[in-house]
This record gives C-alpha cells, structure tokens and sequence, in this order.
C-alpha cells in the first residue's frame, strides 16, 4: 500500500493510491477478508479492470491457486473482480461453514474458570462477536442461559 504524508504547519495533508489489496491471511474467514476487499474498492486509484488480477496476484498458497482457474482475461475485465469474489466464495465457502461451527464450539464450551465474572464475560463477547461476523446468531434465551 502506497501513502503519502505532506505536512504543512500543523495541518496534514494526505493523498493516497491505495494500489495494493489487503491481504487473506489463513486465519481470517472468507467474508471479513471480503469486506476489507469491499473497504479496497472504495479507496483504490486501480482502474476496476485490474481489480480483479491485483487481487489474484495478492493471494498466495491455494487461495491462489484457485483464483488463477479463471483465465487472465476473466480476471482482467469490468467485472474481474465479481467473478473473482463469487469464485473464491464458492470454493472457499464449506472451509467457512466449518470454521463457524469450529467457533460455535469455542462459544458454546466457554466456561467460568477460576478468573473474574468480567473476564468470563469479556471472552464470551470477543467469541460471540466472532461467530456473529460469520452469520451465526443464537437466539437470546441461547445467551442467557450461557451466564447462568
């Protein structure tokens, strides 16, 4: 990512080509990588028929292996990147299911441990918050029965 900072008096001027995508490390599921992907768009210089190779070319492992299944000129078009995402998506999409039943789990088997109420509650939070991000939502009776 390219940024450039002038300073003019104590006021800061900034003008940004925000030219390389954000990363997909393996621990982070597909959907948040997507909205950070999202958050690219809206602040990339790149023209939108490039998106979609600059993507690619950011990934690495299989997950670039995947995206170089559609051709150069799929990726290199108006509408690369959509066909990117929604490939990516579909491949990617059972490793997601499972990494959200992998967090339920961590959900559902957090317990009280010999720390405070408030670190009990704390973790229970940043462990809900990270099921929630996925599309996992307990009813409430569900939660209120964890801080029984």
């Amino acid at each position: 990512m390219f940024l450039h900072q002038s300073f003019h008096g104590s006021r800061m001027s900034t003008t940004g080509v925000f030219k390389t995508p954000p990363a997909w490390p393996e621990d982070v599921p597909f959907e948040t990588w997507k909205t950070e992907i999202e958050a690219w768009i809206l602040i990339t210089d790149l023209a939108k028929t490039k998106q979609g190779l600059a993507v690619a070319l950011s990934l690495s492992g299989r997950k670039k292996e995947v995206a170089f299944e559609k051709t150069l000129a799929e990726l290199n078009a108006e509408t690369g990147l959509t066909t990117l995402l929604d490939h990516l998506q579909a491949t990617f999409a059972q490793e997601g299911t499972d990494r959200s039943f992998e967090l339920y789990l961590k959900v559902q088997g957090q317990r009280c441990s010999a720390g405070t109420m408030h670190d009990y509650l704390q973790d229970f939070v940043k462990a809900y918050n990270r099921i929630s991000k996925l599309g996992v939502k307990l009813p409430e009776p569900v939660l209120a029965c964890k801080l029984l």
